[in-house]
């Protein structure tokens, strides 16, 4: 959403008692869900609508579909066009993932823990399968504030309830003081979560601060903390990879094996694999990790084996 959608809606959300709002959401997906009525799969929503931190109309519908065999390649992209078309008509309805069967092994041992936490129909399936760690929380709150920086840069206020339901992820010490919410607050969480003395942690909040305020991809610059973070857009500073130290390297492959979960959740959104490929064969070429490389192998071949929608 745009923000100024963003500081148009905000103050009406504010006027919508919570009951209406999430009656409003429910309804919305109670009519798209009647469209997907199966045996074999299963639509359901996450995030905000289904944990609670709802903000009418400025919070959308984020969906899992969910795939209990292994579906026909044309169904899977005949129902994931539908959820297009459905979003195009109705910009309340957000991401969807989807979970084709055959991918299904790979997701799972690939999943951000907490990440997977904000999908509770699909957590309690998986559960067993992805651990919580701390690298694993600063990968999942530096993405949260990826996909948030612009309201947190510009307009903050419409999206604390957001940020008061992440700090439950938090130890009481790591705590994001939510009434003075920024870019620079929701930052200087990730040096505690990895424990770092002070020079180090001025040092990371600088280079995210400057990567997330000047909202670049590819700076020539080696910064390890930008690197290190955000592998899957920095292009140019890969070839400096090999200069990370074990905690960098560390951060760097969850945040690599969260882009196997975004190509073969996402695989399907899209007109062709070759995006998602490509990617990954960059991303292979950095890691050292002999097991991530082998997950970035099958990742391939699972998207080079499926079929694209032309063939629908």
């Amino acid at each position: 959403m745009s923000l100024t959608k963003v500081k148009v809606l905000y103050p009406l959300s504010c006027c919508v008692p919570k009951f209406f709002g999430e009656l409003f959401y429910v309804l919305i997906f109670k009519f798209l869900q009647s469209m997907f009525v199966g045996k074999k799969y299963e639509l359901w929503y996450r995030h905000s609508l289904k944990l609670g931190y709802l903000q009418t109309f400025i919070s959308d519908i984020d969906l899992t579909l969910f795939f209990y065999d292994a579906a026909q390649t044309k169904k899977i992209y005949r129902k994931a066009k539908l959820l297009k078309v459905a979003r195009k008509l109705c910009p309340i309805i957000g991401e969807t993932n989807i979970y084709p069967y055959t991918f299904q092994e790979t997701i799972f041992k690939n999943i951000n823990y907490y990440e997977a936490l904000k999908d509770p129909f699909l957590y309690n399936k998986i559960k067993s399968k992805c651990n919580p760690s701390k690298i694993a929380l600063a990968v999942f709150w530096a993405r949260a504030i990826d996909s948030d920086k612009n309201n947190l840069i510009s307009y903050a206020r419409a999206r604390v309830n957001k940020w008061t339901y992440n700090n439950n992820y938090l130890d009481k010490e790591e705590k994001l003081d939510t009434t003075n919410l920024s870019m620079q607050a929701t930052i200087a969480v990730i040096p505690k979560l990895l424990k770092l003395n002070k020079t180090e942690a001025d040092k990371l909040e600088a280079e995210l601060i400057n990567y997330f305020m000047c909202n670049k991809d590819g700076f020539d610059e080696f910064l390890e903390w930008q690197l290190c973070f955000f592998p899957h857009k920095l292009y140019k500073m890969r070839a400096h990879a090999y200069k990370l130290n074990s905690l960098q390297m560390n951060i760097l492959e969850e945040q690599v094996r969260w882009e196997i979960f975004g190509a073969l959740t996402q695989n399907y959104n899209f007109n062709s694999n070759k995006i998602f490929i490509e990617h990954l064969e960059g991303l292979q070429k950095i890691v050292i990790n002999k097991n991530l490389i082998e997950e970035l192998t099958t990742t391939i071949s699972l998207l080079k084996d499926a079929n694209g929608p032309t063939a629908c």
